[in-house]
């Protein structure tokens, strides 16, 4: 009975941890919007246009602006386009 017992939380336990990681990992992805990464990977020219469709206060999915993701990615040049 005590073996059966075990198995059953073992058993429950793991199927818990197997629903909550696909919650979590699957369809829960933050959106990164094109704006985001033309930053992080240093285009300026690209940030540039992009800008200009989407605006200077885009978020992403956890709300940061690409001006939050010049200064977090040291980027000083898109930072003095962006506050100009």
């Amino acid at each position: 009975m005590r073996t059966n017992l075990k198995t059953w939380i073992i058993v429950v336990f793991s199927l818990l941890f197997i629903f909550l990681s696909n919650a979590v990992f699957s369809g829960s992805r933050p959106e990164v919007w094109p704006i985001h990464k033309a930053i992080e990977v240093g285009d300026l020219e690209k940030a540039k246009a992009l800008l200009v469709n989407k605006g200077i206060n885009a978020q992403d999915a956890w709300g940061a602006t690409p001006l939050y993701k010049a200064v977090f990615h040291n980027r000083a040049e898109f930072v003095a386009y962006l506050i100009k």
